[in-house]
């Protein structure tokens, strides 16, 4: 009897440990993810141009890839074209079609006129972005409404409002892990 419940005991202990060390919940719940607004804000809509929002899937079967990385200082102005861009440095994690190396230094470019829709990164966070390369090396562009910023933890959360978007596929919340797969071409 004694020896049934020293054994009995094991297993609940090693149940419990087991609970406790489990991986982290599939996706983060509403009240979550605005509870994560103030440090992850949505951006705003950008001024003196008017655009059409981009259902996620659109911007799924355009861009090349998915790219999670970590970003390298700030904002700077990008001089590598006739009108004005901005740019940020980042360092790849991993990218959904497996088209550039963990590590590579990527430059993303954008219009300036879209300055508004995209977060204000700092050296070291982490982000998420629709990517296309440019013949430029190591260096391309992203949609606006394609950047998700990337919690420590690895969630995903959304610089933009995704109910806006008319997207059946909502990403908000999710491990990026997860978005990676969800956004893959070939599944």
């Amino acid at each position: 009897m004694k020896r049934r419940f020293q054994i009995l005991s094991v297993l609940l202990a090693l149940l419990f440990i087991l609970t406790a060390c489990a991986a982290p919940t599939a996706r983060l719940t509403a009240e979550e993810i605005e509870a994560l607004r103030e440090d992850y804000p949505l951006c705003g809509y950008p001024e003196l141009v008017e655009v059409r929002y981009v259902p996620i899937e659109e911007i799924i079967e355009r861009a090349p890839t998915f790219v999670y990385g970590e970003i390298i200082g700030e904002a700077e102005p990008d001089d590598s074209s006739w009108y004005d861009r901005f740019r940020y440095t980042m360092t790849v994690i991993d990218d959904s079609e497996s088209l550039l190396q963990e590590g590579e230094q990527i430059t993303l470019s954008a219009d300036i006129m879209l300055r508004s829709v995209i977060p204000e990164f700092t050296d070291g966070m982490r982000a998420l972005v629709a990517y296309a390369p440019s013949e430029e090396e190591n260096s391309g562009t992203f949609w606006p409404w394609s950047v998700f910023y990337v919690t420590e933890d690895g969630y995903v959360i959304a610089s933009f409002n995704e109910a806006q978007m008319g997207s059946e596929l909502i990403l908000n919340g999710m491990r990026v892990e997860d978005v990676l797969k969800a956004v893959k071409k070939d599944k």
